[in-house]
Order: C-alpha cells, then sequence, then structure tokens
C-alpha cells in the first residue's frame, strides 16, 4: 500500500517498514513467476483531497504518472492499483470523474510508451471501485475507464453497519424478498449489475468478498432478528482491536462459546448472522464463499478478490480448517480457464 503525499502531490510510502514489506511481498515471484503483484495507492483513511488536487492539474497528472512509473519499476511491481475512496465525495470536488478519466487514459499511454522504449511488460493499471450506485454514477465515466482499466475491484461488502442504526448484513449475494427501495440495491449482485448495465465488460470486473465481520450493538436483546435497532458499534475483537469490525479468525473465537446464537439467511442473501446479549454479528461461512465464487464463474467476471489476507485464518489455530481456509475455499472453485485481464 501506499499514499499520496498532500504536499507533493506525489507517491509515498506509509509505514516505516513499508521498503523490506515491498521486497518480501515481490520476492514471492521467485516461487512464483507466474505473480502479479500491484501496488494499491489510497485506502479509506487517505480521503480525497490528494487524489482530487493532483487529477485536476494537467502537470501534476504528468509528474505524478512519470514519478509513480518510475516508483513501480524501482520497487518491481507489476503495475498500479488505484483505490480512491471516491471521486467526487469525501473533501473531492464534483467533477472529478471527468479528470480521473484522464488520469487514467495518461497513465495507461504512459505505461505503453515505457513498455516500448525499454521492453519491458507494460504496467498494469487497475482501480478499486464503489458498489453504491450513488457514488458510482457521481465518480465514474464507466464506460470511458473500462476501456482503460485492465481490471476494477468492486467492493461489494460494508452494505450494512452500525452507522445505519438497525443490524444489517455485511456482504449479502442477493437481495431478500423483504427488501424494497434502498435496501433492495445493497447487495453484491445490485453493486455487480451497476457496472454491467453501464457498459463495463464482465472479464474485467471482480467481485469482492470481505474477510472480515460487521458487528453490532442492539438497543434491546429480546430484538435480535434482521433490521433490529441498534445503538453504536459491537465490541471490538482481541486481535483487530477495533469497533464493529472482526476477522473471520476471531468469529471462529467467538464460536467457541455455545451461548451464541446462529442463524442462516438463505433467501438470496446466502449470509450468516449470530448475537449473544446485545452483541449482534454479520459474517460468511466457508460454504457462503463458495457460493460468492459460483457467482463469478456463472456470470462470467474476472475473479474475487478478498480484504484482507491476514484477516483469514492465516496459521490455521482457530478455525479447524486449516491454513487459509476461506481463499483456499474460493480459488478451489474457479476454474483455470476463466478469461482473463492480464
Amino acid at each position: 500500500m501506499a499514499g499520496i503525499d498532500n504536499r507533493t502531490l506525489l507517491i509515498r510510502k506509509i509505514e516505516d517498514n513499508d521498503e523490506d514489506l515491498y521486497k518480501r511481498v515481490n520476492a514471492l515471484k521467485i516461487r512464483n513467476p507466474k505473480l502479479k503483484t500491484l501496488l494499491a495507492v489510497g485506502g479509506w483513511n487517505m480521503k480525497s483531497y490528494a487524489f482530487s488536487t493532483m487529477v485536476h492539474d494537467s502537470e501534476k497528472r504528468r509528474k505524478f504518472v512519470f514519478d509513480a512509473i518510475n516508483f513501480l519499476r524501482k520497487h518491481k511491481f507489476d503495475g498500479l492499483e488505484v483505490d480512491w475512496e471516491y471521486p467526487g465525495v469525501r473533501g473531492g470536488q464534483s467533477d472529478d470523474k471527468y479528470y480521473v478519466t484522464l488520469f487514467f487514459e495518461e497513465f495507461q499511454d504512459a505505461a505503453m510508451a515505457q513498455a516500448i522504449i525499454t521492453g519491458q511488460p507494460r504496467l498494469l493499471l487497475g482501480a478499486t471501485v464503489a458498489a453504491e450506485e450513488d457514488i458510482v454514477a457521481n465518480g465514474y465515466e464507466i464506460e470511458k475507464i473500462t476501456k482503460v482499466l485492465d481490471f476494477l475491484n468492486i467492493m461489494t461488502y460494508d452494505f450494512h453497519g452500525a452507522w445505519q442504526n438497525y443490524t444489517g448484513l455485511n456482504a449479502p449475494l442477493y437481495r431478500r424478498f423483504d427488501e424494497l427501495d434502498a435496501d433492495a440495491m445493497l447487495n453484491q449482485d445490485f453493486g455487480v449489475a451497476i457496472w454491467l448495465k453501464n457498459g463495463a465488460p464482465a472479464y474485467k470486473l471482480v467481485l469482492g468478498v470481505p474477510l472480515f465481520a460487521r458487528s453490532f450493538l442492539l438497543a434491546r436483546p429480546d430484538q435480535n432478528e434482521l433490521h433490529s435497532p441498534t445503538i453504536g458499534n459491537g465490541t471490538s475483537g482481541p486481535f483487530t482491536r477495533s469497533a464493529g469490525f472482526l476477522s473471520y479468525f476471531e468469529i471462529c473465537l467467538l464460536q467457541m462459546d455455545s451461548n451464541w446464537q446462529k442463524r442462516t439467511v438463505p433467501d438470496g442473501s446466502e449470509s450468516e448472522y449470530m448475537f449473544k446479549d446485545r452483541e449482534w454479528i454479520s459474517y460468511e461461512t466457508l460454504d457462503n464463499i463458495r457460493k460468492r465464487a459460483a457467482y463469478v464463474v456463472a456470470n462470467n467476471l474476472g475473479g474475487m478478490f478478498v480484504w484482507s489476507l491476514d484477516m483469514d485464518d492465516f496459521n490455521g489455530a482457530f478455525c479447524n480448517n486449516g491454513t487459509y481456509p476461506f481463499i483456499k475455499n474460493s480459488l478451489a472453485l474457479l476454474p483455470t480457464n476463466m478469461p482473463s485481464y492480464i
């Protein structure tokens, strides 16, 4: 991960150990020569100011593109993923969508020129994008950017959380029969459909799958079904230490306590929730993850991405399903001959 400096508007490392981390990640290519690594720039915490200021100025765009390409080559990455959350909001400008298109086009042109001159493979260009209709409509020129981008990671999660003051599922696959109006649009299938109906090719769209759960604090312990009133985030986990947010291995740890009541929501949502006293958690099971993989195959999408690797049971100590059970179970159902954006 990297950021953009608010002063220079150029790419910058975020953590003190990023240099070492970049080396360790790219050293994995020794074990798997087919591996492609991309550096993500942005993220939720960065907001929009630096992105928006940079893309609005042609000279600042040019300098950023030149600097970013050199940064990627220096650290042996195969491309750039732009994680701007989101154009037009959170400190951005109302016309960001037009300038982010220009940025993508200019980066792709420069990457192609650099590849021709040096004989190196062209750097890949991807973007992490929204799955909510208003944000998508105001933030992206879909037909234009999907012609330029190699792939788009759609953040088909965080559809519900404690910020809404009622319980809901983090990443339902389809709408439930009782969901109407705005709630009927808060699901993974609708998030993908927004992009498809506006001209995005299916093979460039990558479905986002959360390896985290969303937790809520119920207003009353006896009101514990979907759409029950809440008064805030659930208790933080012992490892992630963030209220309202739990990794999947922390879910496995909690489920060792038989006092948690588990419920399945099979009517299209294909998700789970569990509750105990005033704590309420939306999460997925291995079977739910398999259904997302089947959805990707059935709809000829470009693949799946997860957020994030470290939230799976990476050492196999909690869920009794070996190491990385969620990632391995999703990959196992994806055919090796899928249409590729690489």
